[in-house]
């Protein structure tokens, strides 16, 4: 297929199962560079496998994954993956700084191998998401906000120009969610593709550009304020859903 210059990732047809289990079908959406995407969905729907297929750390059962027109597995560097659990050990004293800096480690093989550029691209990131007058504090002492802050620093020290973050609203208060989202904003401004799985439905319309609506395959895919119909919600949560829309919670 041909991949139209403006689109930033496009999937079409995607398939993933595990042994006899199919755990997404039928997945085709194509998001344009400099997008804010909410991929929003139950849990069990399949947001971190959508995520992980994108990374290519799953195999595809079926269809195809393009980023910039080439499969994810040959870009594996534009793209900058955040997962639910950030595979650190806590007990270990990193600094936010050193956290960032280990997105440098692809380029730079080792922490103790990184030169001036690294350093200042390092500090660089750690500005833009608000986070260097705390970049000499332990990861293990700062807040569930500020640790996702810190990720997003460390996915954008790897150059990327795809970040997908999964669940960064998990367990983080409404201030901290609102500083992140506003960092996201500066980063998509400047053209980077940014996807944020989510099942909280709140202020939707607010955070995001596009919605990509999952259970499995996809309910819908298009703006936040018209892509939640009855319809969709009941796919989606079932009566709860509907009853949540009617409530006028999802703006």
């Amino acid at each position: 297929m041909t991949e139209t210059i403006e689109n930033a990732l496009t999937m079409t047809d995607v398939m993933v199962q595990f042994g006899e289990t199919v755990v997404l079908e039928n997945v085709t959406a194509s998001l344009a560079a400099g997008t804010l995407v909410g991929v929003v969905g139950p849990n069990g729907a399949g947001k971190s496998t959508l995520f992980n297929a994108i990374a290519g750390l799953v195999p595809l059962h079926q269809g195809e994954i393009l980023v910039h027109g080439l499969p994810s597995a040959k870009v594996r560097g534009r793209l900058a993956y955040v997962p639910q659990k950030e595979d650190i050990n806590w007990r270990f004293p990193l600094t936010a700084k050193e956290v960032v800096l280990l997105g440098r480690v692809h380029k730079s093989r080792r922490l103790k191998n990184s030169n001036s550029n690294d350093r200042n691209l390092v500090d660089e990131c750690l500005h833009r998401v608000g986070m260097w007058e705390l970049r000499n504090n332990l990861v293990s002492d700062l807040s569930g906000g500020q640790r996702q802050r810190v990720f997003v620093a460390r996915a954008l020290a790897q150059e990327a120009d795809i970040l997908m973050l999964d669940e960064a609203f998990s367990g983080v208060d409404f201030a901290s969610q609102e500083s992140l989202v506003g960092a996201l904003r500066e980063l998509r401004d400047e053209g980077k593709t940014i996807l944020l799985a989510t099942h909280d439905l709140t202020r939707l319309s607010e955070r995001f550009d596009t919605v990509l609506c999952i259970n499995r395959h996809v309910c819908a895919f298009g703006p936040p304020d018209t892509a939640f119909t009855p319809e969709v919600l009941e796919e989606l949560y079932g009566a709860h859903g509907v009853s949540f829309a009617e409530g006028g919670h999802i703006h």
